[in-house]
């Protein structure tokens, strides 16, 4: 078991609050790090789309999107699956 002793009791609290959010919260990956970590371009990410074989993505922003590490993960199995 590892201890951490805090020199502020309360920034213990709060690193550990945030540690727990972040657990619940899903992921989502931006578009810039879907092209990095699966090689496809944007107009490829687009196009699949278009065509049902990649999943929409969720709105962050009036100008932002993003994808549910859970949508690509399906994604991902569902690739395999029919290779």
């Amino acid at each position: 078991m590892k201890i951490t002793v805090y020199k502020n009791p309360s920034a213990g609290v709060l690193h550990k609050f945030k540690e727990r959010v972040n657990k619940m919260l899903p992921q989502i990956y931006r578009r810039t790090d879907i092209e990095k970590q699966f090689g496809i371009s944007r107009a490829g990410i687009y196009n699949m789309m278009a065509e049902g074989r990649f999943p929409k993505p969720v709105k962050l922003g009036e100008r932002a999107v993003g994808w549910l590490e859970e949508d690509l993960k399906n994604w991902l199995d569902n690739m395999q699956e029919t290779k």
